[in-house]
């Protein structure tokens, strides 16, 4: 059983997340790159920013994003579906 669901784009992020297919307990978010559709699980970055895929479920992916500076700063985003 393989479920894919399509997210709406979040005008905050310039990754371009197309759906998640999932597949018993694991998931995978797919993502436009390019014109080119690629797939990534938790732990690995996506998007020339690098954003690390912190969590995917069948109805949101959560993403975490740096800030270079100063300080280093990390914000959660979480994208539903």
């Amino acid at each position: 059983y393989t479920a894919l669901n399509t997210l709406s784009l979040h005008d905050a992020l310039p990754i371009y997340i197309v759906g998640v297919v999932q597949y018993g307990k694991k998931a995978e978010v797919l993502f436009n790159d390019d014109g080119h559709i690629l797939s990534a699980q938790v732990g690995q970055r996506i998007g020339k920013e690098g954003y690390l895929i912190e969590k995917v479920t069948k109805n949101s992916v959560t993403l975490q994003g740096y800030k270079a500076g100063q300080c280093e700063q990390t914000t959660s985003t979480i994208m539903r579906f």
